[in-house]
């Protein structure tokens, strides 16, 4: 029987359409289930950003089971954003909203009256920005955009990138040799960052090339421990290795894991590569 993991959805700003899903490990279940809460017993907060580049018929589904087996496997409270991302809502849109879930998540610490799961179970001192696929890259500089802001008493200690995707002017191996990837052809990211960038913005515009210096990438000697995931066959593995250099460039603590099989995506189609990308989650977010 799989365990029972409660999601609940959250509000954050309701004219802006900002909103959460929490989804609470299991052990809380039985715990508010039988009145035995122990307040001792604290968990992580993942703020999670979900990737919509490839499969988006199906991308809700997996959300909610890569969310759910977080929840229970790691374990951590995953507090999922829905956040805006197309023409309507260009870059940095998606980084202001998530600051407003970043200042809510601040309130439900101080707020003896904020979210009482949260309040009884949250380790607002762990927490960590996690993105998969194209979320991988808005939780990078949503982080970096909130950095030297007022967030006490929060405390991320990680930020957690499973296949991040990049871009750039200049192609990469990678990209012109899995161009015409079944998956995640190099036509949809191209697509991708036409209708996401800043008007009149390139691929070369610091929010889809970390390797350019700006406002936002001068901060990434900032940024906490970084785990960054890949596979050799994704097109955007060139640029998540050079994310790596980068990020060891700037002395940032980096654990790079990238496997010589696979490409974007795998973890939606092959359970066993979903649990071995989780089982190293777990290790990196028990070593922050």
């Amino acid at each position: 029987m799989e365990p029972i993991v409660i999601t609940k959805d959250i509000i954050i700003n309701e004219e802006k359409d900002i909103s959460v899903r929490m989804y609470l490990p299991p052990a809380i279940t039985s715990l508010t289930c039988t009145g035995d809460c122990h307040r001792s017993l604290r968990y992580p907060i993942q703020i999670y950003f979900h990737g919509g580049l490839i499969l988006k018929e199906s991308s809700s589904v997996f959300r909610e089971e890569i969310c759910k087996k977080a929840a229970t496997w790691i374990p951590t409270i995953v507090l999922s954003v829905n956040y805006h991302l197309d023409s309507e809502h260009r870059l940095p849109t998606a980084f202001y909203e998530a600051e407003e879930i970043v200042m809510w998540l601040k309130q439900q610490a101080l707020d003896p009256q904020g979210e009482v799961l949260l309040r009884e179970f949250g380790d607002f001192s762990r927490c960590f920005f996690v993105g998969w696929s194209s979320g991988g890259n808005i939780a990078m500089y949503s982080l970096l955009h909130i950095l030297g802001l007022d967030i006490e008493p929060l405390k991320f200690r990680g930020l957690i990138l499973s296949q991040p995707v990049f871009g750039g002017m200049e192609r990469t191996k990678s990209e012109l040799k899995y161009a015409d990837d079944m998956i995640l052809p190099l036509s949809t990211t191209d697509e991708y960052w036409e209708s996401i960038l800043p008007v009149g913005a390139d691929r070369d515009h610091e929010f889809s090339n970390p390797m350019v210096r700006g406002v936002y990438t001068d901060k990434i000697e900032m940024l906490p421990k970084c785990l960054v995931r890949g596979f050799r066959g994704d097109v955007s593995s060139d640029r998540q290795k050079y994310l790596v250099e980068i990020l060891l460039e700037r002395g940032l603590q980096v654990d790079a894991q990238f496997d010589d099989i696979g490409f974007h995506g795998i973890d939606l189609v092959d359970p066993r590569r979903a649990l071995i990308t989780m089982s190293k989650t777990r290790e990196f977010m028990r070593s922050c």
